[in-house]
């Protein structure tokens, strides 16, 4: 195979799964979470990631095709949930 038809390839299957730019998922203590739109509130929500390419992680499972996730801010968010519930 051409190196041209097998770049093809594996970018056509990647293309077909769920992925997220790499930066949008956040690994804090030990689990590995997306900030997702649940409910019209965002909320922690666990995934199972999977390879990396070209700044993109598969997600294995955990979300669902189409559900909405921040996609700026998380980490900032994720500040302000802990420093909330630090008070608590």
């Amino acid at each position: 195979m051409s190196r041209s038809k097998h770049r093809a390839a594996q970018l056509s299957l990647f293309v077909s799964a769920l992925a997220l730019g790499s930066f949008r998922i956040l690994f804090l203590l030990g689990l590995t979470l997306v900030f997702a739109g649940i409910a019209g509130c965002s909320r922690r929500q666990p995934v199972t990631p999977g390879p990396e390419r070209a700044g993109k992680t598969e997600i294995l499972s955990g979300l669902s095709s189409g559900q909405r996730v921040v996609v700026e801010g998380g980490l900032l968010l994720q500040s302000v949930l802990a420093s909330s519930s630090s008070r608590s």
